[in-house]
């Protein structure tokens, strides 16, 4: 199936058949004016597995959001629309608390690269351009619904027990696995004052401290395994080894008048952090990639990288201004 609207110039090609899905229904908020390429979005989608329920534009969308905040997985949005359009409907989501890291992906024809880092500065997960490659819609949305169900799991840990972890001035923990990152990445969001919101960054930080650095993973290698679906058996493949079995990452908490910092070392061979701070609008289209310019512009209120890419330092101010 395909279909165009030439006056648009926006066409939708149908995606190959991927092997069957893993997990819940994804429920996307599709917001699009153009009647034919919603409909067409909706053909692709719905075949895929996932639930799609349609606004034609922001204002209807917030409408929509207003009645069901934890109702969706993912927002997918054109960019110009009347009323509220794409950037509007972003920003207003990251202003809203419960649903600040919603992942929203821009759609648009509008695809010069100071309009892409403006919907990237925004807190756009992603930024297609039309016409709309449909695999990589669906493997994009995919990834953002993950995403998003990770979020909404860390969030139910964080609710027991914050009052009597606030009370920690000072700690230091040591870990190895993914699993123990996240199982700290909850437990520790909760030292600060809205762990919420730094819930996710840290998790993604303490994660990346085994991934990329004691496991070894680069960037280019960790795109070819999520392709293939072979990345969590790289993962543990690699934690049984010899030649890592001994390494470990720390993290240390503490709190001063300002705020809270988290110091996370990892005993990897460093990497470069500067490309990966900021989103590069090369990299926009890719299934990873943003998770550091991410937490650092949703989670932290300030992030650092130091000796060579092994030590991230993050803060959390007590109040945001």
């Amino acid at each position: 199936m395909a279909s165009s609207d030439p006056c648009n110039n926006v066409s939708v090609t149908s995606p190959t058949q991927n092997s069957q899905r893993v997990g819940l229904q994804t429920r996307v908020l599709l917001v699009e004016d153009d009647p034919d390429l919603r409909e067409a979005l909706k053909m692709i989608l719905e075949p895929a597995e996932m639930e799609v329920e349609a606004a034609v534009d922001g204002a209807q969308a917030l409408k929509l959001l207003d009645a069901e905040p934890l109702g969706f997985d993912v927002v997918v949005t054109d960019r110009i629309m009347p009323k509220v359009d794409g950037i509007e409907l972003l920003r207003t989501i990251k202003q809203r608390r419960e649903i600040a890291l919603l992942p929203v992906i821009i759609l648009t024809v509008a695809a010069q690269p100071q309009e892409m880092v403006e919907g990237i500065d925004a807190g756009a997960y992603a930024y297609l351009p039309k016409p709309v490659d449909a695999d990589v819609l669906v493997s994009m949305i995919r990834s953002a619904a993950a995403d998003w169900r990770h979020v909404q799991e860390l969030n139910r840990h964080i609710r027991s027990d914050a009052e009597t972890l606030s009370l920690a001035q000072q700690a230091r923990f040591t870990y190895r696995s993914p699993g123990q990152a996240m199982g700290l990445g909850a437990l520790l969001a909760k030292t600060c004052p809205d762990p919420d919101r730094v819930v996710m960054g840290l998790s993604e930080l303490l994660v990346n401290a085994i991934e990329h650095g004691n496991l070894g993973i680069g960037y280019d290698e960790k795109s070819r395994l999520l392709k293939s679906q072979g990345w969590q058996d790289e993962i543990e493949r690699r934690l049984a080894l010899p030649e890592y079995a001994g390494r470990v990452a720390t993290v240390e908490v503490e709190k001063s008048g300002q705020g809270v910092v988290f110091t996370i070392h990892d005993q990897g061979a460093g990497f470069d952090p500067e490309q990966y701070l900021a989103i590069d609008p090369a990299r926009v289209f890719d299934a990873h990639g943003r998770g550091i310019a991410m937490a650092r512009l949703l989670s932290f209120d300030d992030l650092r990288y130091e000796d060579e890419g092994r030590c991230a330092v993050a803060f959390v101010k007590h109040t945001r201004e």
